[in-house]
């Protein structure tokens, strides 16, 4: 059985692809964020329920380094996301 996941998507976050460039805008701030391929990667992952360590491990074989170092980055990468309100941890 899989773990829950983590994070989860803020529904209140709008997010579109526009030539190839995934765009997440915050209803509480204005800002528009893009993210780049990694974070593409990661955010289509959370967007089907994966946990970090499932986003690691196919953005270690995707990016050939370490899942350590994937982990790693994941982790704030998420971390980051849920600070500026575009993930929410789940309980």
């Amino acid at each position: 059985m899989c773990p829950q996941p983590e994070f989860a998507l803020n529904p209140e976050v709008a997010h579109r692809e526009i030539e190839g460039q995934l765009l997440l805008l915050t209803p509480d701030d204005d800002v528009l964020y893009t993210l780049n391929g990694s974070g593409k990667l990661a955010w289509e992952m959370l967007k089907r329920g994966a946990g970090v360590g499932q986003i690691a491990a196919r953005i270690a074989t995707t990016y050939g380094i370490s899942v350590e170092s994937a982990g790693r980055d994941v982790a704030e990468f998420c971390e980051e996301l849920q600070r500026r309100g575009i993930l929410v941890r789940r309980p």
